[in-house]
């Protein structure tokens, strides 16, 4: 499911969280080019810890900095079936990728970052 350059803000991350929560067969999801920030990928990342079916999440360019991506990494130690994960150019710096690498160590399914 593509939904790339919708202008989702921050508040759409709450519902998209939900939805990745309760979803139950969807294997893949572009959410790239939007504008989810901080708070919508925290949401996001809420929804990726329950999810079992999602294989591909495409997160690039949304601006959620450090604080996104320390959520993203303790998403990716939960979720044992995420294989690809995109979440290229959102602004994260070597304090943001210490929280990935740290969610990678928990995390035997990723193939791709």
């Amino acid at each position: 499911l593509d939904l790339s350059h919708n202008r989702f803000s921050e508040n759409a991350g709450e519902n998209l969280g939900i939805s990745i929560t309760s979803n139950d067969s969807l294997e893949y999801l572009s959410l790239s080019w939007n504008y989810l920030r901080r708070k919508g990928a925290v949401e996001v990342a809420n929804g990726l810890r329950a999810n079992c079916t999602l294989k591909t999440l495409d997160l690039s360019f949304n601006g959620f900095a450090d604080d996104g991506a320390a959520a993203m990494g303790e998403a990716i130690r939960a979720n044992n079936t995420l294989m690809e994960l995109n979440i290229s150019n959102n602004r994260i710096t070597s304090q943001g990728a210490l929280c990935i690498a740290k969610g990678l160590e928990g995390n035997n399914t990723l193939e791709v970052l």
